[in-house]
């Protein structure tokens, strides 16, 4: 006997129960060890599938790791499996993906408890590295609590150790943000029924509220929203570029050059954020960033008019990636790829809205008990492949496609302060030998303040986007509406460019929310203002000095007025599920462009109506059905009809009336295979056949949104364009270094331009058409001039001895001017055109020889 224990008196019956739990404990311990291990393996490096919408796992963080676990006596070498119990604990692991934490706000609180996965509990938890949150602490439970105090990104390390002095560590994120301004409660005392009894003399005389300004919403992925994929920095890799930059600056020091941009961009790196926008939904690994920044990359600062625009560009980048993935992975393994038409059928998603719902259930859950999701993720296996019809979801998860949708958002007032300036200088007018019609788009919050180089001599139209109405009927005028803000009407006019005003709204709730006395009233209001209101803007004339002059000038002279047409552009449209909705809108539709119809037939000008449909819309069931479109051009140009349908002896055939209309369709990416599908779409419409069918494809301008390089597919698109349509749409407008692709110029000659044009006379009509109302003028002079001479020539005998014989020589001056005037200007093209001249001519000519053989001759005495 141990004399030890002799010398304790305590009682043995607790060692004894505490020996037996302690055997039975390693006994179990040894028949499930194999079991344990795999568990907690599998459960490690499945949990990520449970927390994504993707269908294959995301790998781990690189950040997280467990630790070799540290030994106890009773685990050394020697000891035997049955006496070693320290492996009945599964690996220490902190926390579960993803690493970035919930957003924070600064001065508000904040409390986030992170907790520890296997090991022996209690834990203990501490900040044992980089950038820890000012204002927050971490307490030794896991609490990470306080309040914010500075807005910056985070990155910071945490490291918890179990009883055993196991550990492990995981890398976090964390946003700050600003705080909102709070909005100002409501007066506590004031009841909520109490009614009006009087007013103060102030506010009855204050002014009525104007009414609320509509909003513009496009979407234009940029160089921002790429960045916030990629992890802040940590301090290590902060400091390493810090060392980059100064040892670049260096190296410029040392050449000559100046270092203040390296210097200042180390800087800005280092800054935070004033207002640090929501990260990536995540955790995204560095392969994962790489292949998301190259398939993005295309799209960086292309801008669309509209969501579903911009949807089925992402999508359809997203696409051709995951095509040339299929096309590399059968070369791997030596099979067939799939068809085209399969490809076509399973890329992209049709169920985008599905798979977001799943995806936020999914996260909810692993959010709301973390135990229960390593649970379920421990049955499924850690690496699945991937079929080929789910590789653009994996690629692209469902949430990270509606983050850069939201992201992506730009929304306008209407209520623009700065001056639309161009500047069109050089470029001449529009060239005759442009097929189709090419039309561009202005979006006024391009506006710099400052003259933008545009090149009208390729602009047929150009609509200047931000007309919109509101609910009453009333408009809301941009300040560019305003005298003494429409300078850029002259600068296309001088262009021969034909200017068109937008007429946008993006809001129908009133036709879904309002009773139906209501929303007919509304209904009525709108469609009895909006179109002659629409007219008055168009028709207002231009009071500068020069509009006053080139509108009294004698001879080829119009009145210079604020636009020429109107482009009527709906936005946001009630989904077709909601079909009482939808049918609203449809008979509203109807309405109000019959309505701008018939005002524009009665208007005292010529005027073109642009009505901008989706490809996706048009030529279905609805206000876009081909029935209703071609009831339109019947109503706006009342074609000459023979058995029901359009005699022209082309589809070029000009309009019986003053009013031309014209239909924008937006054309969804990738282009290449929209513009086919439309066609398709027409040609097996039985709506409208033969000539008409003709007559209606040259009636559809495409609109696009060129990217910065076009390349040899944009090329093709603008060919096929001339070919089959009335010819592109394109938003924005060329502008030239801001919107104009580098090989624009030759892409847009190649697919338009019907005849070469040698330099030397395309230089001199251009000089003559930006010139032409001041030669105009000088030829209505030299006429007159030439008048009074030869009145006085006629009444002064003296004179006419004296001066007659100089008589021909005024002549060559009006006949040059007018020369120029007759070979280049615009506006003399159907005189240019048309057999009057000649017959004119001809009668001349004959005339005179009849006088001259009837004239008596006189014999000298």
């Amino acid at each position: 006997m141990n004399p030890a224990h002799l010398n304790d008196r305590r009682p043995r019956w607790p060692r004894l129960i505490a020996t037996a739990l302690w055997l039975g404990a390693s006994l179990s311990a040894t028949a499930s060890e194999p079991e344990a291990a795999a568990t907690a393996t599998n459960a490690a490096s499945a949990v990520d599938s449970a927390a994504s919408s993707s269908p294959v796992a995301p790998p781990r963080p690189a950040q997280s790791a467990s630790l070799p676990s540290m030994k106890t006596p009773r685990c050394q070498a020697g000891a035997s499996e049955a006496a070693c119990c320290c492996a009945a604990n599964p690996p220490l692991r902190l926390d579960l993906p993803p690493v970035r934490l919930p957003t924070g706000v600064v001065g508000k609180d904040y409390s986030r408890q992170l907790s520890a996965q296997g090991g022996q509990p209690p834990y203990k938890y501490r900040i044992s590295g980089g950038d820890q949150p000012e204002g927050l602490a971490l307490d030794e439970q896991g609490k990470l609590s306080g309040k914010p105090l500075v807005v910056k990104n985070y990155s910071f390390t945490v490291t918890v150790s179990d009883d055993q002095g196991r550990k492990g560590q995981q890398a976090y994120s964390l946003s700050v943000i600003a705080a909102q301004a709070a909005k100002p409660a409501a007066a506590a005392s004031s009841p909520a029924t109490a009614t009006l009894k009087a007013v103060s003399p102030r506010e009855a005389q204050a002014k009525v509220p104007a009414p609320r300004r509509p909003q513009v919403e496009v979407f234009k992925l940029d160089a921002a929203t790429l960045k916030l994929l990629v992890p802040t920095p940590g301090p290590e890799e902060e400091e390493a570029l810090k060392q980059a930059a100064a040892k670049q600056a260096e190296d410029e020091r040392v050449n000559g050059v100046l270092i203040e941009a390296p210097a200042t961009a180390a800087a800005a790196a280092s800054a935070p954020a004033a207002d640090a926008p929501p990260p990536a939904p995540g955790p995204l690994e560095k392969p994962q960033i790489e292949q998301l920044l190259q398939l993005l990359t295309p799209l960086l600062n292309v801008e669309y008019p509209t969501q579903q625009l911009f949807e089925a560009a992402l999508d359809g980048q997203l696409c051709q990636f995951v095509a040339e993935l299929t096309r590399v992975s059968a070369g791997k393994q030596g099979v067939k790829p799939p068809s085209s038409e399969e490809f076509a059928r399973a890329c992209p998603p049709t169920d985008w809205p599905r798979r977001l719902a799943e995806a936020q259930a999914r996260r909810a859950r692993v959010a709301a008990d973390p135990a229960k999701a390593v649970a379920a993720a421990s049955l499924k296996p850690a690496t699945p492949d991937i079929s080929w019809q789910d590789l653009a979801p994996s690629i692209m998860p469902p949430e990270l496609r509606a983050w850069l949708i939201e992201r992506s958002g730009r929304k306008y007032l209407l209520s623009f302060d700065k001056k639309i300036a161009w500047d069109g200088k050089g470029c001449g007018c529009v060239q005759e030998e442009i097929g189709g019609q090419i039309y561009g788009f202005f979006p006024d919050w391009w506006s710099s303040g400052k003259p933008q180089k545009i090149d009208f001599s390729r602009l047929h139209r150009v609509s200047v986007f931000g007309l919109a109405f509101n609910d009453d009927g009333s408009l809301a005028l941009p300040e560019h509406m305003e005298p003494g803000f429409n300078d850029f009407v002259q600068q296309a006019r001088v262009h021969g460019t034909e200017l068109d005003l937008t007429l946008y709204r993006n809001d129908w709730q009133f036709l879904k929310n309002a009773d139906r006395n209501e929303r007919d009233s509304m209904v009525e209001r709108m469609i009895r203002e909006v179109p002659g209101r629409a007219l008055g803007v168009i028709d207002r004339r231009l009071d500068d000095w020069a509009s006053r002059i080139i509108g009294v000038l004698p001879g080829l002279s119009r009145a210079t007025r604020m636009g020429d047409g109107i482009t009527l552009f709906l936005d946001k449209l009630p989904p077709r599920s909601d079909k009482a909705w939808r049918d609203q809108f449809d008979a509203f539709y109807k309405k109000l462009v019959e309505g701008l119809i018939a005002t524009l037939r009665n208007g005292p000008n010529d005027y073109t109506l642009n009505l901008v449909i989706s490809d996706r819309e048009l030529a279905t069931p609805g206000a876009f059905e081909l029935d209703n479109l071609f009831d339109y051009l019947r109503q706006a140009e009342e074609p000459t009809l023979l058995r029901g349908r359009i005699h022209a002896e082309t589809a070029e055939y000009k309009s019986n009336t003053n009013l031309t209309l014209r239909f924008i369709v937006t054309l969804s990416e990738p282009t290449g295979d929209s513009k086919k599908a439309l066609r398709i779409k027409l040609d097996q419409s039985t709506a409208i056949r033969g000539g008409d069918r003709r007559i209606f494809l040259r009636k559809l301008i495409p609109m696009v949104s060129p990217r910065s390089k076009g390349g040899q597919q944009f090329g093709d698109d603008l060919i096929y364009y001339d070919d089959n349509y009335g010819g592109v749409a394109f938003w924005p407008l060329p502008i030239k270094e801001v919107s104009t692709p580098v090989d624009f110029d030759q892409n847009f000659d190649t697919a338009f331009l019907t005849g070469s044009v040698s330099d030397f006379k395309l230089a001199v009509r251009g000089w003559v058409c930006e010139h032409r109302w001041p030669l105009r003028a000088a030829f209505d002079l030299l006429l007159m001039v030439g008048a009074g001479c030869w009145l006085a020539m006629a009444l002064n005998c003296a004179w006419r001895a004296r001066w007659g014989r100089y008589m021909p020589l005024g002549a060559l001056p009006p006949l040059a001017v007018g020369g120029l005037l007759f070979t280049f200007d615009p506006a003399l093209k159907p005189l240019r055109e048309s057999p009057f001249l000649l017959w004119t001519l001809l009668v001349v000519v004959t005339i005179w020889a009849v006088l001259a053989m009837r004239r008596t001759q006189v014999e000298k005495p």
